[in-house]
């Protein structure tokens, strides 16, 4: 659909179908909305947060300013990582899986709908994420097997060990953008959050913490699955060598053929 057909099938609730078989008119305070949303999109406004929902494998995802908006890389990280739970962990065993920086609770989510046996923590720093994953966890049914906490990642996987939980799988899409670039990305995306972009100096900070406190928090056997940005499959490979406690890393590629998602095997 063009912008414009989604904005209306939005604002009228009905199909795109609809815009054309049916005589639709806007009422005044529809007309002035549509303006509105018009004005806000051209001013660069990311479409998602005009329309307020966006689509992730198929479920419905409520999106605002204090998200990053789901995108289809992600994707791959989800059915990636279902599958890898397949090979590596008894069918009939219930998952208990974190979702580190669950952001619109998109990861959590779709988990929890192809995995219905599995149990989610899903940890962020930010209230307003925590409102907007809770809101689609609701959204989707799913509100009973995920655990939503408020809690920043380094206190995470600095608890003591007599309070610690550990999982079957990690899993995270982290900021990985290098703050210097962050100037440089469209200013679509400049709209979202900062926090969720930046990923420090080198664009791997996060990536360091995880690796260095997943040995702590995964179970024996366990899987670390990380969405990563382009041209850092290196530095993780390195990273993961270094630490010393993972068997084998396998990276998989996106939809453009470019290395996106890293499955990290304990």
């Amino acid at each position: 659909m063009t912008e414009t057909e989604l904005m209306l099938t939005s604002l009228l609730n009905c199909r795109r179908l609809d815009l054309y078989r049916d005589s639709l008119s806007l009422t005044p305070s529809q007309a002035q909305t549509l303006k509105a949303m018009r004005s806000r999109r051209a001013a660069g406004e990311p479409l998602q947060y005009i329309l307020g929902e966006t689509d992730f494998m198929g479920y419905p995802i409520r999106v605002n300013s204090a998200v990053l908006i789901p995108r289809p890389e992600t994707e791959i990280l989800v059915t990636q990582t279902q599958q890898a739970m397949q090979k590596i962990f008894p069918l009939d065993d219930t998952m208990h899986i974190i979702d580190v920086g669950t952001g619109s609770g998109c990861i959590a989510i779709a988990l929890a709908k192809l995995i219905p046996s599995c149990r989610i923590t899903a940890i962020d720093v930010s209230l307003e994420a925590l409102a907007c994953a809770r809101e689609n966890a609701l959204l989707n049914a799913v509100e009973r097997q995920i655990n939503f906490q408020e809690m920043d990642m380094d206190i995470f996987f600095n608890q003591s060990h007599a309070v610690a939980k550990t999982f079957q799988v990690i899993i995270a899409n982290p900021p990985y953008i290098p703050t210097a670039k962050i100037a440089d990305l469209p200013a679509e995306v400049r709209q979202e959050p900062w926090a969720a972009l930046d990923g420090g100096i080198d664009g791997i900070r996060f990536y360091r913490a995880l690796l260095a406190g997943a040995r702590l928090r995964l179970t024996s056997p366990g899987l670390l699955a990380l969405e990563f940005g382009d041209g850092q499959e290196r530095q993780i490979a390195d990273l993961v060598s270094e630490n010393g406690h993972y068997k084998n890393c396998q990276f998989l590629l996106d939809y453009t053929q470019t290395p996106r998602v890293a499955l990290i095997y304990r």
